[in-house]
């Protein structure tokens, strides 16, 4: 089974290829259109994913579009990132996982990484998923500098951050692979035969 990700991030897009290949299921960045995505709203993590599946599915008919949103909130900084996470840390300039640190010096290091990801067909719902990660942000970024916030979530029950964790735990821990089987779940109920 083929779905296409609505995303030009490239490394959301490997990270999700990744996380798709376990379930048997191929997965390519959209090509990019003619007209750019929709800007991302501020009402729910699941109304922008869904938006940018809608849209793009649209433009591909008969194809399986995914489409993702996530943010990260901090026990010490409420109100603050959620489902403006890039943006807020945009608007900060320089690099983001030093913001983030900088947000919870001698604070709260407590996380929750969120996820919803939405399958369209034909601009039509499929099904959804929703993962949530929680745990404890690191004193410095660890692993690889392309591994973004991976480098700094620690999960509850763990020691190390996900950057550093082996790819099978990786698997089982990480906020959008949580997104993804859950998901998956959602298409198996459902009996949507091109999944099952």
């Amino acid at each position: 089974m083929k779905v296409w990700i609505a995303s030009h991030n490239q490394g959301k897009v490997a990270e999700l290829a990744m996380i798709l290949s376990s379930s048997g299921i191929d997965a390519t960045p959209a090509p990019k259109l003619a007209q750019p995505m929709p800007a991302e709203g501020v009402a729910s993590y699941l109304d922008n994913a869904r938006q940018k599946a809608r849209f793009v599915s649209q433009a591909m008919p008969g194809e399986y579009v995914l489409a993702d949103d996530s943010g990260l909130t901090l026990a010490a900084c409420p109100g603050q990132l959620g489902i403006r996470t890039a943006r807020e840390l945009d608007e900060h300039g320089g690099d983001r996982l030093q913001t983030v640190l900088a947000m919870v010096a001698g604070r709260d290091r407590e996380f929750t990484m969120e996820t919803w990801v939405s399958l369209f067909r034909d601009g039509q719902e499929v099904a959804v998923g929703h993962g949530c990660l929680t745990g404890t942000l690191a004193a410095t970024p660890q692993g690889d500098d392309d591994r973004g916030f991976d480098r700094l979530l620690i999960p509850a029950g763990q020691t190390k951050p996900l950057a550093l964790l082996p790819t099978a735990e990786w698997l089982k821990e990480a906020h959008r692979s949580r997104a993804a089987r859950d998901l998956m779940e959602q298409l198996k109920e459902k009996r949507i035969e091109d999944f099952n």
